[in-house]
């Protein structure tokens, strides 16, 4: 809902409309990296909204305050990255985790709670299952103009077929799919490329051509 402001707002900024907005203090948020103290005057934490990754100097927060950031999780769950490690926000890290002075305190809390407690239906927050489809995380860096780069890997659209003759043998033709991402300060860069894979998983003819063995 807050879209047209926005808009309104960097056409402001940009010259382009002399618009005067605002907003009602009952609808303000708390952003990523404020202080976890702006949460008792903005009770709504925004935390798609963060433009870096520290210092949301407009709410008061010190230069060192650093919060959840949204750019670096395009891809990947941060609740199955919980559950892999459970200290991957921890604020003692290097590099920008939350620290325990930042409103994304709150919004780690409510993963690890839910980690804790299950989903609604009694499911478990950390099955695998559930995270199937995303993409394996190979390689994290960060470049010397701060941006994190993430290389991930995957496989898509695999079909697999089953050929029965003097071996008997599964194919599975799929797709290869190396995507990186740049998480910068407001933004994220991404490439992927694609190229075509193929994977054959020999087995008893008796089991992977139970009707007999013909080409």
């Amino acid at each position: 809902m807050f879209a047209p402001l926005w808009l309104l707002w960097r056409d402001r900024a940009a010259g382009r409309r002399n618009v005067t907005s605002a907003v009602e203090d009952g609808f303000a948020f708390s952003w990523a990296v404020s202080p976890a103290r702006a949460l008792s005057e903005k009770p709504i934490l925004h935390m798609a909204g963060a433009a870096g990754r520290c210092g949301d100097r407009t709410l008061g927060a010190a230069a060192a305050t650093c919060g959840f950031f949204k750019n670096e999780w395009v891809l990947r769950s941060p609740v199955h990255a919980l559950c892999r490690d459970p200290a991957e926000f921890d604020y003692a890290r290097p590099r920008a985790r939350v620290t325990d002075t930042s409103a994304s305190l709150f919004y780690v809390e409510v993963m690890r709670d839910l980690i804790a407690k299950g989903l609604p239906g009694g499911f478990d927050a950390c099955d695998a299952a559930l995270y199937a489809d995303e993409p394996k995380l190979m390689h994290k860096y960060t470049r010397g103009d701060g941006g994190v780069v993430y290389e991930y890997y995957a496989r898509e659209n695999a079909q697999s077929e089953t050929v029965c003759g003097a071996r008997c043998f599964v194919r599975e033709r799929f797709t290869h799919v190396n995507i990186t991402d740049v998480a910068l300060e407001g933004t994220t860069e991404s490439t992927r490329r694609e190229a075509p894979g193929v994977a054959e998983r020999e087995g008893p003819c008796a089991a992977l051509c139970p009707g007999g063995v013909s080409q």
